[in-house]
């Protein structure tokens, strides 16, 4: 089966604020695997050379995919193959986790695939994609796994980097937010924290139940808010309950995405600082309408030099401001098929941890995945467990003390 006809060529240009910033991430320890993110899905009757065909049709289609960035005279570079070439293994490991391994940025091709039985692997460098981009390429994977080509054709990297007079307009609003001070969070740990970022990863996944998941679906929609919305406020909640603070920070991902790199696989989603004060007394309701207003706002400046900020603030790591991280995986990421056929998700143990936890939230049509990474040399297997059964509950307990709002309070909440 023949490649897509698309012109390439070879070219080098300058990375991107957020390439820029994770590229400085890797080169601290390029041994460790905290820059991979890893997917793994159950499929039936796996050919394997149409998943690989299908593999080196979206490389060839997003520029990002075969790329590489190195750094000279200060300046990191992202350099743009004019092909590259990916085989699939065949992986024989006991241990899905052991298939996550380092990446050389500066060499290696930046994605790696892999099958064991029925199960499809999935490694990447983040440098080169986000959570977001993970529906773009499922679909297409799925289309051209079944020898479909996708009837557009993605931008450039080059023509999808923000310009950095965004970020500058950008800037006072964030050093605002974080001008007062403020405690760093995470839940309480079992052992002493040695390393001050970074650590040994291990994962925990549990499935909210089905009713719950639509009774946040439908209260959702009586707000005009997102499920999003409702994760992560019960996430604040949870560390609430356990810091002994109203000043709740935590991190979370935003898209950044606009028309151009709508359909772009690389990195364009960033991680940002909420900031919201959580009362005893508050209720579900006027916890949700706060959370939403002050994502709102948040979203209008979304593209954030989190370096920047740091140097302003006198930090040296983001991991100073929110040792946390929430996590909203995009819907359709979460419904992965191949060949027009439905697959199971399966994940992929983690191996190493750059936040203390982070809670990732899957949506599924009728349930959601969730799964806390955490940092295994902080917390035991038994105490996340914990954690995670918590959340679950304080998410029970929201859809059954929820009530609609009255019509003035909406409509303050949504200007």
């Amino acid at each position: 089966m023949p490649l897509v006809s698309q012109i390439s060529t070879e070219h080098d240009f300058p990375a991107s604020r957020l390439q820029q910033q994770l590229y400085s991430v890797y080169r601290k320890n390029p041994l460790n695997t905290d820059t991979n993110l890893a997917f793994g899905f159950r499929a039936k009757k796996i050919d394997v050379t149409k998943l690989e065909y299908a593999l080196n049709q979206i490389i060839v289609r997003h520029e990002n995919l075969r790329s590489n960035f190195s750094e000279k005279d200060g300046i990191i570079w992202q350099h743009v193959h004019s092909e590259r070439h990916l085989t699939v293994e065949q992986f024989s490991g006991t241990a899905l986790g052991t298939f996550i391994r380092p990446f050389s940025i500066e060499n290696d091709l930046l994605i790696r695939a892999a099958v064991k039985d029925d199960i499809i692997l999935l490694d990447f460098c983040h440098i080169i994609t986000d959570g977001f981009s993970m529906a773009i390429f499922f679909r297409e994977l799925d289309s051209f796994y079944g020898e479909v080509t996708p009837n557009y054709l993605p931008p450039t990297a080059k023509d999808c980097i923000i310009a950095p007079s965004t970020y500058e307009e950008n800037k006072p609003y964030w050093l605002t937010l974080l001008q007062e001070p403020f405690t760093p969070l995470s839940l309480p740990a079992d052992f002493p924290k040695t390393q001050l970022y970074s650590g040994r990863g291990a994962s925990e996944i549990a499935w909210l139940k089905k009713e719950t998941t639509a009774k946040i679906r439908e209260q959702c929609k009586l707000l005009s808010i997102t499920p999003y919305i409702f994760y992560l406020s019960a996430f604040c909640r949870l560390l609430k309950r356990h810091c002994a603070h109203q000043d709740i920070i935590t991190g979370t991902n935003v898209s950044c995405r606009g028309r151009k790199n709508l359909r772009s696989i690389g990195l364009y989603t960033t991680m940002v600082p909420v900031r919201v004060n959580v009362q005893d007394t508050m209720s579900t309701t006027d916890l949700l309408l706060s959370v939403n207003a002050h994502i709102k706002e948040t979203l209008r400046h979304q593209h954030l030099d989190l370096e920047k900020i740091l140097h302003e603030k006198n930090l040296h790591d983001y991991r100073d401001i929110f040792p946390t991280l929430f996590s909203f995986e995009h819907e359709k990421m979460a419904e992965i098929r191949l060949g027009g056929k439905p697959c199971t998700f399966v994940p992929v143990p983690t191996k190493d941890s750059a936040f203390d936890c982070n809670l990732c939230c899957f949506p599924f049509k009728e349930n959601a995945g969730l799964l806390l990474i955490y940092r295994a040399d902080l917390f035991t297997k038994k105490t996340a467990s914990r954690y995670l059964n918590e959340y679950m509950e304080i998410l029970t307990e929201m859809t059954e003390t929820f009530a609609v709002p009255e019509k003035e309070k909406l409509q303050n909440s949504h200007c």
